[in-house]
């Protein structure tokens, strides 16, 4: 079993993002949430990471201890997701979040994300059975292979 880590400590803040210059239209990103418009034929939401990867390198360079800028980027990576969830609610108002694949085999960021959005009033999907990733596709694949 694991045990989750302790929360944001007093002062602890999650990786800042710098604001970016974005190439091309000349926009400026405060935040690493979800841009509409900005995928592919202007569809769709895009993340800006480059702030946030900036703010490790800062934070890195500034000699920050490694253990609390990893923590701070699993919260700040929590915090997108969330925010991604939220925004896509308030679209669609669909309030049902299903967190599968890789990405969420980390715990700890699962453990961040679930209870953030369950403090939303969301209601969360996770993997219990069967691995969040490739493991989990294989075995899908498996049972549609096995009914036909």
């Amino acid at each position: 079993m694991h045990t989750p880590l302790p929360s944001r400590g007093e002062g602890e803040q999650p990786v800042s993002p710098r604001p970016v210059q974005r190439e091309g239209n000349g926009v400026r990103a405060d935040s690493p949430l979800p841009q509409t418009g900005r995928g592919v034929g202007g569809e769709g939401w895009v993340i800006e990471t480059r702030g946030i990867i900036a703010g490790v390198v800062d934070d890195v360079l500034a000699g920050r201890p490694v253990g609390e800028i990893a923590a701070a980027f699993h919260r700040t990576m929590a915090e997108v997701v969330v925010a991604g969830c939220t925004r896509i609610r308030e679209v669609s108002g669909v309030s049902a979040v299903a967190l599968s694949g890789g990405t969420f085999q980390n715990v700890l960021l699962l453990e961040q994300v679930v209870e953030s959005l369950a403090s939303k009033g969301f209601r969360v999907y996770r993997h219990r059975r069967v691995p969040a990733n490739d493991g989990g596709l294989a075995l899908g694949q498996a049972v549609l292979a096995s009914r036909q």
